[in-house]
């Protein structure tokens, strides 16, 4: 017992020792690492000149990078389903198409600061989807699942395109980045920003139309004064006549579109009712009376051109008679071959079916005639009637206006003493009226313009219903700037394995040269 009760006490001893051995060479592990402060100190002051001055080289002799970013909105009528508020297809880089970026160069006067060239490849364009990392998740998370099929899998692909397309295209963002854009002041690259979708709106809107109807709308360009006003009579009233059906067709056109009757043109006054009684009775009332003895008694500046214009107009006629003529021909020998062919095989269908009617019974025997072609049959005579009877109709059209013709030459040749007084008369009143009907017909052109036009942006929008900014201003970043936050970050890196490097090698140097 004593020797053991020794050895304890011997043990106790030791560990007094170590733990005093212990406490001496923490404090001289502290004391040896202190001791480096002065190493470490010019340590980070090399380090530091060294990196600062290196991120200043960079900064003088690398391009500076430069890039402006702005948000909008889409908000016109079809973006979600990538297509114009008339139908026409739309894709996101039309804001940044040639034609848009032509115009604002050049109203911005940026031919001082940069090439038209490089400013039109400095812009691009991207869908903005804020919530495009938690559609990926979510689909994700589904993929991962087990136990699912080929055709599972397709669905939730199929689920996946259709999101993510939807999510982009409610907004785009548009970056204008490139090297020595810090000639541009900035205060014009903003401007620029706010121009550039402004003028995309303009352009598609006024200029290729895609807020209005796809509707074929015709305008007052087709009434041309000076052409009508120099040719002769008869031919000047048959170009005034289809210029009368083109303002009819127009009305037509209008009256077919939501509310179109119920609109009214704000600077005359006139609705689309109105205006078809007033086209009506300018036909009516002023038209006619001027055209029916022009034609009754052919009256004409030159007769001999007249009477070759209406000639050859009656030759042309009678070549289109003809045409039509032998078409129908055509399509009732086609009908009546059909028939005889079709009789035919209703015949030996008809003995067969005779044959074995009391082996049949009756529901049965309607499955086999719901089975037949009877409907295709039907189908192709009525095609045939159709085309017989609308090339009847074109006939009949042809032959009414060759007998229009064949008067009005009839009429050209019925000159004499009695009727040269009233040609007299009625050529003066032709030339008098006929500069005011042309522009009455004008002003009713200009109208349909503007009730069509009207009617498109109550319906479809214009150029500031197209989008909207989702920020206020313009977004700038800078590649290159020597106090950046990349760059603190990596200099308190290098700083810190400065330390971690310079401590240890001081310390064993010390040790070494003690030894």
């Amino acid at each position: 017992m004593k020797v053991y009760s020794a050895f304890l006490d011997q043990g106790k001893e030791g560990m007094e020792d170590s733990q005093i051995n212990d406490e001496i060479d923490l404090k001289q592990l502290i004391t040896s690492v202190l001791e480096t402060r002065v190493w470490v100190f010019v340590g980070l002051i090399v380090v530091s000149a060294i990196f600062w001055g290196i991120q200043a080289t960079l900064y003088l002799t690398a391009p500076n990078v430069l890039s402006y970013e702005s948000r909008i909105n889409l908000i016109f009528n079809g973006a979600s389903e990538r297509s114009y508020p008339n139908g026409s297809p739309f894709t996101i880089n039309d804001v940044i198409s040639p034609v848009v970026l032509h115009s604002v160069y050049e109203n911005n006067g940026l031919s001082d600061f940069i090439g038209l060239r490089s400013f039109v490849s400095s812009f691009s364009v991207r869908p903005y989807t804020p919530d495009r990392n938690l559609i990926l998740a979510k689909y994700t998370d589904l993929l991962e699942s087990k136990n699912l099929s080929i055709a599972e899998i397709d669905q939730l692909q199929k689920g996946l395109n259709d999101e993510l397309s939807r999510a982009s295209v409610d907004a785009v963002t548009i970056t204008f980045s490139g090297k020595g854009l810090e000639t541009i002041p900035k205060i014009l690259v903003e401007k620029v920003m706010r121009d550039v979708p402004g003028e995309w709106a303009r352009h598609m809107i006024e200029e290729v139309g895609v807020g209005e109807f796809r509707e074929a709308i015709y305008t007052s360009g087709v009434l041309d004064e000076s052409v009508i006003s120099n040719m002769d009579y008869l031919i000047a009233f048959e170009m005034l006549l289809d210029r009368l059906e083109l303002l009819q067709r127009n009305i037509l056109v209008i009256k077919e579109l939501p509310n179109g009757l119920v609109v009214a043109d704000e600077e005359s006054g006139l609705s689309l009712p109105d205006l078809e009684k007033a086209v009506f009775d300018v036909k009516r009332y002023r038209v006619a009376p001027l055209i029916n003895p022009v034609r009754s008694l052919g009256i004409a500046k030159n007769p001999e051109l007249v009477q070759l214009y209406f000639e050859n107009e009656l030759i042309e006629l009678k070549r289109g008679l003809e045409v039509h003529s032998a078409k129908r021909k055509n399509i009732s020998e086609a009908y009546s071959n059909y028939l005889q062919s079709g009789s035919g095989q209703q015949g030996s269908s008809a003995s067969t079916m005779n044959s074995v009617t009391t082996q049949i019974e009756p529901e049965f025997f309607d499955k086999i005639v719901e089975l037949t072609n009877s409907g295709a049959d039907i189908i192709y005579r009525q095609e045939l009637n159709t085309l017989f009877l609308e090339t009847s109709d074109k006939m009949s059209e042809a032959e009414a206006e060759i007998a229009r013709i064949e008067q009005i030459l009839s009429s050209m040749k019925g000159q004499n003493t009695s009727t040269q007084i009233l040609r007299e008369s009625y050529s003066s009143q032709v030339n008098e009226q006929l500069p005011s009907i042309i522009e009455q017909l004008s002003n009713y052109f200009r109208v349909s313009e503007r009730l069509y036009k009207k009617l498109s942006a109550e319906n479809l929008g214009s150029a500031r219903d197209m989008f909207r900014f989702a920020d206020g201003e313009s977004s700038f970043t800078q590649s290159n700037k020597i106090l950046s936050m990349s760059n603190l970050r990596l200099f308190i890196i290098v700083c810190f394995l400065t330390v971690i490097v310079i401590v240890p090698v001081v310390m064993i140097r010390k040790s070494l040269l003690k030894d």
